[in-house]
């Protein structure tokens, strides 16, 4: 036999030679013999880069089968976790030329009365924030309830998300913001 060079895969009937010129993925060939003489032999082809559409690509290896189940291959499902990038935060205490700000959190802040004023909210939560802001939100339907957007310090999203301190039947969820669509400069 004699060897090619490149990509191209090779098929193999009866001992004669088919080099393939496609410039395709390699592809391994084997022949399978009937055991009826009248038929032509079965290629059997199998290649190595080819997985199944719904495997992703961290899930294919494939074991070989057991004794009682030779048909059958095992595919072992086994996914690869990413490695993440840590992440580091600052510990150098006192005063330097650099400003810190805090992380904010966003409550939403629904089902009150609609005759619920901000300066209301702010008089209410006086009392166990230290810093926030409140905007008013145009609700749904003004006319049953008012909605409110709460920003303050991520330390405190603890003491606000307690149901202690709202009044019976107000709901309390974070506030996601949409992302944000890039803008074009023109």
């Amino acid at each position: 036999m004699a060897a090619s060079t490149g990509t191209t895969s090779k098929n193999i009937i009866k001992g004669n030679e088919k080099p393939n010129n496609e410039k395709k993925r390699e592809t391994n060939a084997t022949v399978q013999k009937n055991t009826n003489d009248k038929e032509p032999p079965t290629l059997i082809t199998t290649n190595n880069n080819n997985k199944p559409k719904s495997t992703p690509w961290n899930k294919s290896k494939v074991k070989e089968a057991s004794d009682e189940k030779k048909d059958q291959p095992i595919i072992d499902t086994k996914i690869k976790k990413r490695q993440h990038k840590s992440t580091v935060i600052g510990s150098l205490p006192g005063t330097t030329r650099l400003e810190v700000i805090s992380k904010k959190a966003y409550i939403h802040v629904y089902r009150l009365s609609p005759k619920t004023t901000k300066e209301q909210m702010q008089e209410h939560l006086k009392s166990y924030l230290n810093e926030f802001d409140i905007e008013k939100l145009n609700s749904k339907y003004p006319d049953l309830y008012s909605s409110f957007k709460l920003t303050l310090d991520f330390d405190e999203l603890e003491t606000v998300m307690k149901s202690e301190i709202w009044p019976k039947g107000t709901r309390i969820n974070r506030f996601f913001h949409p992302p944000r669509q890039q803008q074009l400069k023109s």
